[in-house]
């Protein structure tokens, strides 16, 4: 019983070791925590703005994307989210928010 109680308690004290970090760059948001004294980068909220000439209804309603953040030393990726569509002189500006993790 005591042999349990101390584990479990040794669990809950290492859940407490990890301390959420934000950091902005460039469009994206990194959501990072510290934990062992290592920083591990998870996800990054992405925005992208994509131009198309073609008929509304071939325009995709979500995105594969793909790049490597030089700040983080990690390549990230996911599919973002069809989010606007707006005309702009004559074609279409399409909006795609989401998250991307690391590989």
């Amino acid at each position: 019983m005591k042999k349990s109680l101390f584990s479990l308690l040794s669990v809950s004290l290492l859940t407490l070791l990890v301390i959420p970090v934000i950091v902005s760059s460039s469009g994206s948001e990194f959501q990072s925590g510290l934990q062992e004294h290592q920083l591990i980068a998870e996800k990054v909220s992405k925005t992208l703005d994509k131009t198309f000439d073609k008929d509304v209804r071939e325009i995709p309603t979500s995105q594969f994307y793909q790049e490597f953040v030089d700040e983080m030393g990690r390549t990230y990726s996911g599919n973002l989210i069809l989010q606007e569509l707006i005309t702009e002189n004559g074609a279409y500006k399409a909006t795609y928010i989401g998250e991307l993790s690391s590989n």
